[in-house]
């Protein structure tokens, strides 16, 4: 009893911090567009100007693009920091989620380039080099901290697991219900 108790409130823990990264993550895409000066409507995962239509100069759409990710970064870096002063697992979502966010959004990239995908390309530097250096940092974040308060395999699986099944929701919710949080 003790153990579904425990994995419950994890469980939480971890829908939280998706819906506290995705939602950040968009609204610095959002909030970017706006300070740029555009009417921009922000969706569960998902930005985009109100309206449709094209951003006025090219560096525009680059700058939008990394406000997610640079807000994921340092979410990273910041509950890394977290971790290591404050040895409360409770904290390890925080710091796995712009990891494995950045890394699914890599693997989506090969469809559709996004945010890091689409910056490398435009900077000429390979469609995927951006997306790679951002994984293996965020990567090595999770790994130290992993190693620092051994961190078993068990542990991992289920941040993988959970984290997936939360954030396969969350999409899905996103692209049937189409909810405008910000218009």
């Amino acid at each position: 009893m003790t153990n579904f108790k425990i994995l419950a409130k994890y469980s939480l823990i971890i829908l939280i911090a998706v819906f506290f990264t995705f939602f950040f993550h968009e609204f610095s895409h959002w909030i970017t567009g706006e300070l740029l000066g555009y009417k921009m409507t922000m969706r569960l995962n998902y930005v985009s100007l109100t309206g449709g239509g094209e951003y006025k100069e090219f560096w525009e759409n680059n700058v939008i693009s990394a406000a997610g990710p640079i807000f994921t970064i340092i979410q990273g870096i910041v509950f890394y920091e977290i971790m290591k002063k404050y040895k409360n697992i409770n904290f390890f979502p925080f710091l796995f989620l712009p990891f494995f966010m950045r890394l699914l959004a890599f693997t989506m990239s090969f469809n559709l380039p996004n945010d890091e995908a689409r910056i490398s390309r435009d900077l000429g530097i390979g469609t995927y080099t951006l997306f790679i250096i951002v994984c293996l940092f965020l990567g090595l974040l999770v790994y130290k901290i992993s190693k620092k308060y051994s961190l078993d395999i068990k542990f991992q699986m289920i941040n993988i697991i959970l984290t997936s099944i939360f954030i396969t929701l969350f999409v899905l919710v996103d692209n049937f219900f189409k909810i405008k949080i910000i218009n």
